[in-house]
C-alpha cells in the first residue's frame, strides 16, 4: 500500500468557534432574554455588506457569515413589499437547517420566539429560523400569501446573498399562520423534511385538490402537471410523498388528518400516547408501499395527532415537537424519483466529529477548512474487523459542503450495515461568501492528504488501509476524477455519480472506476466515458452488458420497479451497465445509466456503488489491487512459477484456494478447468479438462469445505507427451496459468 505524502502543507489544528461578521446576541449566555431584548437586537439584513472579502472568507471556512437577529425587506420578485425575519445562532453552518415558523394573525413575533422558547432550542441546535410575515396584521388567503411563500422556501430560484438554505425545511405552523404552511407543503411535498401544527383549521379540501397534481422531470425543476406525462417511470402524484406530520389541537379537521395519513401510508394501527405531548402515533405502513422516498432505508415516516389544546408557547412543549420534528432528514433534490427521507443522525450518540482545521493555499494564505468523520461502533470490533474496516471518502458535489452532503446523502445508514467508516471532506467557501465550492488542483490535493494524515492518526486502528475508496457526486465527481489523476494509488477503487469530466494526461495509468449518471442528467456522461475508456485502453466496442434495461416496458413503469427491484414480483431494475474488463478479466470500467434519475447523489445509487464495486476491491501483501478475491496459489503437488512434470495417463490433482477481502476463505466461485497444447511457444486453442472419476462435473471444480480448496482430478489419458498450459477460469472471467509437462512413460516388455 503506498503511504500517504508526507508533502503535506504546515497545519494547524484550531477547534474554536468561528468568529462571526456581526455578533451574536449580547444576552446570549445570560438566561435573561426577554422579547425587548430580542427585538432591539434586530439588524436589517439589507444593509449587511456583502461577505465576499477574500481574507474574511478563508478565515470563517464552511460558516455562515452574520449571526444574530435580522429583518429582511424584499423590494423585488414574487415577495417585493414583504418582509421575513431571521435568526441565526453563532456556529450555524453554510447549508443549515432551517425551521420555518408561521405565526397566528396579530402575534407579536419577538414575544412569540422568547416565551415559546424557539430562541433557546435555535441557539442549543444551531438551528437556523425563518419567520414568515403577513402582510399586516393578518394573514390573507393562501391564494393571495402564496407568491411569497414560494419565494421565501423555494431554494433553487431565490436570491440569498447573505445565507443559506439546505434547501429542506422544518415548518412549525400556528393558526392561521400554520394553514399557510400546511397548504404550501401540501403543494410542495419534496421540499419539507417533517411538520407541526397548532391548532390547524385547514381546507382539507383545498389538500385533496393539491394532492392530484403530479411531479414531472424538468431537469432541475421540480415540475407540476394536472396530468401525468410520459416518462421511463410514471409520473408520482403528490399526495403519494411522504411528509411526517405532527397535529395538536382540539379542532384540527378530520379531512387533514386523512390526508396525511394516506400520504404517510400510515394504516389502522395506532401506538397510543407514544407521541410528542401524549399524541397518538400513526406509522407508515411500509408493506406494499407506494412511496419512493422512503424505499431506499429503514426510515418510517408518521402521522402524530393530539385532539387536544395545548399551550404552544410553553417552552417544554416546543422542546417536544422540536425532537420529534428533528427525528428526520431529508436528500436535497427536487425529483419524486430520487428524493429521499431519512432518520437524521445523531451525531453525539453516534460519535459523528466534525472538525476545523488551518490549511495553507494559494500561495501561502491561511484558510480554515472542515471535513467529518464517522466511525461506526461495529467496525472497531477487532473479532470483526482484525484488520481495520474500509474507509469511504466521499466528496460532496458544487455547493455540497461537508454537513450538507453528509445530513442528506445518508451513508450512516450503509456505512452501519456494510461496515465501513465515512470520511468527507469540505469544500473551501465559494466566491459569494455563502455557499462552497471545489478549486479542484493541488491546494485541495494537499487538503485530502492533511485530512487523511489526521484521521488516520487518530483511527487509523480501525482503518483497513489496503480499501480506502473515493466517491464523488458532480463536482466532488471532478474533484475524484482529478485525485484518480493526481495521486492513483492514493485509493484503491474510484467511483463518480454525475461527475464533471476531466481530460487526462496522456500516459495517466489506468485505475478501478464506476460512474453513474442519470437518464435526464444536466451533466454529459460521454465525454467522461470517452475519457475513461481511453485512459484505461479500452474501445466502446469491448463493452459487456453486464446488467440490461429489464423494465417490462420503455416508458410509464410502475414505480414499484424503483421500491421493490429485482424482486419477483418487479424482476428489473432502473439501472443499465456496461463493463469493460482487462487481460484478467478484471473489470476496470463500469459505466452506468440510471433510469429516471436526474442530477442527484441519489440513495440507492451510493448503495448499488457500495454492494457492486467497492465492496469486492481490496489489496494484497504487495500492495497490488485484487478484485473480488484473492486467489490464494495452487496447491501441492503444483507450481504456478515453475514447470510441472506428470506422467502420461496420470491423474492430476489441481487444486486451489481463494480469500476474500477480510482474509477469508472463499467458497461460492464458479472455477472451470481448461487445457491447451503448448508446441514450439504457441499456445493452442484451449479445450474443456477431463475429469478422472465423479467428483467433479464437467469441467467445473468441486469446493471442498473441509480444506477450503477448490479440486478437479484431471485426467490425461489419451493426452499426448508434451507441454500443456492449464487455465483456471473464476467466473467466467478471471484467468491463472498452470504450465504442466507430461512425460511419456516407458513400456516395459
Amino acid at each position: 500500500m503506498k503511504k500517504i505524502s508526507t508533502r503535506i502543507l504546515t497545519l494547524l489544528i484550531v477547534m474554536v468557534m468561528i468568529l462571526p461578521m456581526s455578533s451574536s446576541l449580547s444576552f446570549a449566555n445570560d438566561g435573561n432574554i426577554t422579547a425587548a431584548d430580542l427585538k432591539a437586537s434586530m439588524q436589517n439584513a439589507n444593509q449587511l455588506p456583502p461577505p465576499t472579502d477574500v481574507d474574511e472568507r478563508a478565515a470563517r471556512g464552511n460558516y455562515l457569515p452574520y449571526t444574530g437577529y435580522f429583518e429582511e425587506s424584499f423590494t423585488d420578485g414574487a415577495a417585493a413589499g414583504r418582509k421575513a425575519r431571521f435568526y441565526i445562532p453563532e456556529g450555524s453552518y453554510v447549508r443549515n437547517y432551517f425551521l420555518t415558523l408561521a405565526l397566528p394573525s396579530e402575534t407579536d413575533v419577538e414575544e412569540f420566539l422568547v416565551d415559546s422558547g424557539w430562541i433557546d432550542i435555535a441557539k442549543a441546535n444551531r438551528l437556523c429560523l425563518m419567520i414568515l410575515l403577513p402582510n399586516g396584521d393578518k394573514w390573507g388567503s393562501y391564494a393571495e400569501e402564496r407568491a411569497y411563500v414560494d419565494y421565501m422556501l423555494d431554494g433553487y430560484t431565490s436570491a440569498r446573498k447573505w445565507y443559506s438554505i439546505y434547501n429542506e425545511f422544518y415548518l412549525a405552523g400556528y393558526g392561521d399562520g400554520g394553514d399557510i404552511l400546511q397548504q404550501w407543503t401540501a403543494e410542495n411535498p419534496l421540499f419539507v423534511i417533517s411538520q407541526a401544527y397548532f391548532d390547524s383549521s385547514i381546507d382539507a379540501d383545498a389538500l385533496m385538490a393539491a394532492g392530484e397534481k403530479y411531479y414531472v422531470h424538468d431537469g432541475q425543476k421540480a415540475a407540476t402537471s394536472a396530468t401525468p406525462v410520459e416518462a421511463t417511470f410514471e409520473s408520482v402524484q403528490k399526495k403519494d410523498i411522504p411528509v411526517p406530520t405532527y397535529f395538536f389541537g382540539s379542532h384540527t379537521p378530520q379531512g387533514a388528518i386523512d390526508y396525511w395519513k394516506s400520504a404517510n401510508e400510515s394504516d389502522g394501527s395506532v401506538k397510543e400516547g407514544a407521541g410528542p405531548l401524549g399524541s397518538d402515533i400513526f406509522f407508515q405502513n411500509k408493506v406494499n408501499s407506494k412511496a419512493i422516498a422512503t424505499a431506499y432505508s429503514n426510515v418510517v415516516s408518521r402521522v402524530a395527532v393530539l385532539d387536544d389544546q395545548v399551550d404552544y408557547v410553553d417552552p417544554k412543549v416546543t422542546q417536544e415537537v422540536y425532537d420529534a420534528l428533528a427525528v428526520y432528514t431529508r436528500y436535497t433534490n427536487s425529483s419524486a424519483w430520487s428524493n429521499a427521507l431519512g432518520f437524521r443522525p445523531d451525531h453525539k450518540k453516534l460519535g459523528i466529529e466534525i472538525v476545523d482545521f488551518w490549511t495553507k493555499e494559494e500561495g501561502g494564505k491561511d484558510f480554515k477548512r472542515q471535513y467529518i468523520v464517522y466511525v461506526p461502533e461495529k467496525v472497531k470490533d477487532k473479532k470483526l474487523y482484525p484488520n481495520g474496516a474500509p474507509v469511504l471518502y466521499a466528496f460532496g458535489g458544487n455547493g455540497n459542503n461537508a454537513f450538507q452532503f453528509f445530513e442528506a446523502s445518508q451513508y450512516v445508514e450503509l456505512a452501519d450495515t456494510y461496515g465501513f467508516s465515512v470520511v468527507m471532506p469540505s469544500e473551501h467557501t465559494s466566491p459569494n461568501g455563502v455557499t462552497t465550492t471545489w478549486r479542484i488542483g493541488e491546494d485541495e490535493y494537499q487538503f485530502v492528504l492533511a485530512v487523511m494524515n489526521q484521521v488516520n492518526a487518530k483511527y487509523g486502528e480501525y482503518f483497513d488501509q489496503k480499501r480506502l475508496f473515493a466517491l464523488g457526486h458532480s463536482q466532488g465527481g471532478g474533484m475524484v476524477n482529478y485525485l484518480s489523476e493526481r495521486d492513483p494509488d492514493l485509493f484503491t477503487a474510484y467511483a463518480i455519480m454525475a461527475g464533471v469530466t476531466r481530460t487526462f494526461a496522456e500516459g495517466a495509468p489506468p485505475v478501478p472506476m464506476y460512474t453513474i449518471y442519470g437518464e435526464y442528467d444536466t451533466v454529459p456522461y460521454a465525454t467522461n466515458r470517452a475519457q475513461w475508456l481511453k485512459r484505461n485502453h479500452f474501445k466502446e466496442e469491448d463493452a459487456v452488458i453486464t446488467d440490461p434495461f429489464d423494465l417490462p416496458a420503455r416508458y410509464n413503469n410502475p414505480i414499484q420497479y424503483l421500491i421493490y427491484p429485482n424482486t419477483p414480483e418487479y424482476p428489473g431494475n432502473k439501472f443499465v451497465t456496461s463493463t469493460w474488463y482487462d487481460e484478467s478479466g478484471i473489470p476496470m470500467f463500469n459505466d452506468t445509466t440510471a433510469y429516471g434519475r436526474e442530477h442527484n447523489n441519489t440513495v440507492p445509487d451510493a448503495w448499488r456503488i457500495w454492494k457492486e464495486w467497492f465492496s469486492k476491491w481490496g489489496r494484497d501483501e504487495d500492495g497490488n489491487r485484487v478484485y473480488g478475491y484473492i486467489f490464494d496459489g495452487v496447491r501441492a503437488p503444483l507450481k504456478m512459477d515453475q514447470e510441472n512434470t506428470v506422467n502420461s495417463g496420470s491423474v492430476i490433482p489441481v487444486k486451489f484456494a481463494l480469500k476474500d477481502i477480510n482474509g477469508q476463505h472463499v467458497g461460492s466461485a464458479k472455477a472451470e478447468l481448461y487445457y491447451a497444447p503448448v508446441v514450439s511457444g504457441t499456445v493452442g486453442a484451449y479445450q474443456p479438462a477431463i475429469s478422472s472419476g465423479k467428483a467433479n462435473t464437467g469441467h467445473t471444480f468441486k469446493f471442498s469445505a473441509e480444506d477450503h480448496q477448490y479440486v478437479f482430478n484431471m485426467d490425461t489419458k489419451g493426452l499426448a507427451a508434451g507441454s500443456y498450459r492449464l487455465k483456471i477460469v473464476l467466473d467466467g472471467s478471471r484467468e491463472f496459468k498452470i504450465d504442466v509437462t507430461i512425460k511419456a512413460t516407458s513400456k516395459k516388455g
